[in-house]
């Protein structure tokens, strides 16, 4: 025993095991960080996607319903018309709002709907406040619907084409 004592200290194994613990210990940091930063990509990626993904979902719910707004124009479904304008008017400010980094294109189209969705839902407030029915030119209120559904469907084009 005494020997492999005198060993030890001749050949310094004892330091020598301290400079390899140290590298270990280093080494392991090193990779650890390596992962931490892998893994804070990789959550960061599947944000990205997540809201992308919703992104994606809330623009075709928003055609759709513009659809359905146009299929209410030609049923003359009036009294239901203002909540479906502001159904709508919410769900695009709620768009916009979650995609700050959107095209300047982008976002003006989405104001745009809005606002033309906003003065759609006053007039008809207004046409209705004085009458029960509305004589109204459909043909007329489509083609605005229309037009925004056209603005939203590049759009969608847009978001699933770029972002990948």
């Amino acid at each position: 025993m005494e020997e492999a004592l005198k060993f030890i200290a001749k050949w310094r194994l004892g330091d020598i095991a301290s400079i390899v613990s140290l590298v270990v210990v280093i080494i392991g940091f090193i990779l650890t960080n390596i992962g931490v930063h892998r893994s804070r990509k990789a959550a960061e990626e599947a944000r990205r996607a997540i809201a992308r993904f919703d992104t994606i979902s809330a623009v075709s719910a928003a055609i759709q319903a513009l659809e359905e707004i146009k299929t209410l124009h030609r049923g003359k479904d009036w009294h239901i018309l203002p909540h479906k304008y502001s159904e709508v008017r919410r769900s695009l400010v709620a768009i916009r709002a979650a995609n700050p980094n959107f095209s300047s294109e982008h976002k003006t189209g989405l104001m745009n709907a809005v606002t033309q969705l906003a003065n759609m839902e006053n007039e008809m407030d207004r046409l209705l406040a004085v009458a029960e029915t509305v004589d109204t030119d459909i043909a007329g209120l489509n083609a605005i619907i229309s037009r925004q559904t056209d603005t939203l469907s590049r759009m969608l084009v847009e978001i699933k084409r770029t972002e990948r």
